[in-house]
């Protein structure tokens, strides 16, 4: 099999708890669980790589584009 591995998580997370997001998913990146999108239910996908101490776009930001 080729490709990356993909990992599905559930997590929640209010409006207004945009710092808590951006800590999560910098654990997430910590592990080597990298974004690669989020669906309106609350299913987040991750792609399995090199561990990394980075958050690539804030939440916050990705809210202000739309």
């Amino acid at each position: 099999m080729t490709g990356k591995t993909k990992v599905r998580k559930f997590k929640f997370f209010w409006a207004d708890q945009v710092a808590e997001q951006e800590r999560w998913l910098r654990q997430m990146a910590q592990q080597g669980l990298h974004l690669e999108a989020l669906n309106v239910l609350c299913m987040w996908t991750f792609v399995r790589g090199e561990p990394a101490d980075v958050v690539r776009a804030k939440v916050s930001d990705r809210l202000n584009e739309l």
